[in-house]
């Protein structure tokens, strides 16, 4: 049974972002800890130690996901 398995769309970029444990999404543990945020349409993702962690960097994605802040540069502006 899944820990935790989610997939939105986020209010910022319009594309699909999931949070899920690594073991849930068949990803070996790399970085901080055992929770991935994952831009799904850019294969970019981003590992944390907690799911409240992981929940909070899914609403910007434009924050660790190289592709979105190419394509949104003047939202990273904004929060700079």
């Amino acid at each position: 049974m899944a820990r935790y398995l989610r997939t939105t769309i986020s209010r910022v970029t319009g594309r699909p972002v999931t949070v899920g444990h690594g073991a849930d999404l068949g990803l070996d543990f790399e970085g901080e800890g055992p929770w991935y945020t994952i831009c799904d349409d850019h294969a970019q993702l981003c590992s944390h130690t907690t799911l409240a962690d992981a929940r909070g960097w899914a609403a910007e994605p434009t924050m660790w996901c190289e592709a979105c802040q190419s394509e949104h540069p003047l939202k990273l502006r904004k929060d700079a």
